[in-house]
């Protein structure tokens, strides 16, 4: 099964505040053929695609596969969560993401952390209430304790 492990490139376009503060991002996909792989990361930054979406690939002189474009989704949504490290009265930031993905994965999710700056990028399967984790992430932005996103909603 590793030997279908490849790195993709996705090609992420920063907004007019310059987030996120790259150009793109790679995500480790399985090969299914030549030009079709399974997403098998849940990304940080790209939006519109998420853990477990069939994509087609094209590939490049030096070999670096490049994302095209989604042909099958998987029915998994992706979130975004960036703590905000100025809360008053709370404990660090990365212990706050940490007790946050451990209370996700207990609703079904799976989560993963970046490195510095620390985001939380959370999966959420077909068979979780996107409701309950949305209105969690809702609770803790109008509290101040963190800013979310959606990158891609497919429930």
């Amino acid at each position: 099964m590793r030997e279908n492990l490849r790195k993709v490139h996705f090609k992420v376009v920063p907004d007019e505040d310059g987030y996120p503060p790259v150009n793109s991002e790679a995500m480790w996909c399985i090969r299914i053929d030549r030009k079709r792989f399974r997403v098998d990361n849940i990304p940080y930054f790209v939006k519109g695609v998420s853990y477990g979406d069939v994509i087609s690939v094209s590939e490049n002189e030096d070999g670096y596969l490049n994302f095209v474009e989604v042909v099958e989704g998987g029915g998994h949504s992706t979130f975004r969560v960036i703590l905000d490290d100025e809360c008053a009265d709370q404990p660090p930031a990365e212990v706050r993401i940490r007790e946050l993905a451990q209370t996700l994965e207990g609703l079904g999710c799976a989560t993963a952390i970046s490195p510095p700056p620390e985001i939380l990028a959370i999966d959420i399967p077909p068979s979780v209430s996107i409701t309950k984790v949305q209105e969690m992430l809702s609770e803790g932005e109008s509290r101040d304790l963190w800013s979310y996103e959606e990158g891609t909603i497919a429930h």
